[in-house]
């Protein structure tokens, strides 16, 4: 596309969304924006440009939405997580025969807390500033990113 060219990047506009509301299971709307195929193609073009930039600042047990991973790959690290810690806490239980010692009086159970959050709203409340500020974005491309 011509619009997409370097030169024309300095001056680009972004078009106007198409809003369509998505019927819920609640009956209530849900509003959808959709971007022009000039506007998806310049996010394509960020993400593929940010991407090498900010993965690795990624979460490592963070699994969702993230390039190469999925839910089935969450629910394996869990598991395995989960079974590890159990297979220490069981292995540790065993030397409660050594009363005298350090290792018994030791508290060895701990608790893992697994969360399953939905933020009502969170993409529309998030500050776009703070993460402007605040995340390492490739120079030449920062005033895209808040023309979007």
């Amino acid at each position: 596309m011509k619009e997409l060219k370097i030169h024309k990047l300095l001056n680009f506009k972004v078009d106007a969304i198409r809003r369509v509301n998505i019927p819920k299971d609640n009956g209530k709307l849900r509003p959808l924006g959709i971007p022009t195929l000039k506007d998806r193609c310049l996010q394509k073009l960020l993400k593929i440009v940010m991407e090498p930039y900010l993965e690795p600042l990624g979460d490592r047990q963070s699994f969702g939405f993230r390039p190469g991973r999925s839910c089935h790959m969450a629910v394996s690290y869990l598991t395995s997580l989960l079974t590890r810690r159990y297979r220490q806490i069981v292995k540790r239980r065993r030397m409660t025969t050594f009363k005298n010692t350090e290792i018994a009086s030791t508290n060895f159970y701990s608790t893992y807390t697994i969360l399953d959050a939905d933020i009502k709203g969170c993409f529309d409340n998030i500050s776009h500033e703070w993460l402007t500020n605040n995340i390492p974005f490739p120079k030449d491309f920062e005033y895209l990113l808040t023309k979007l």
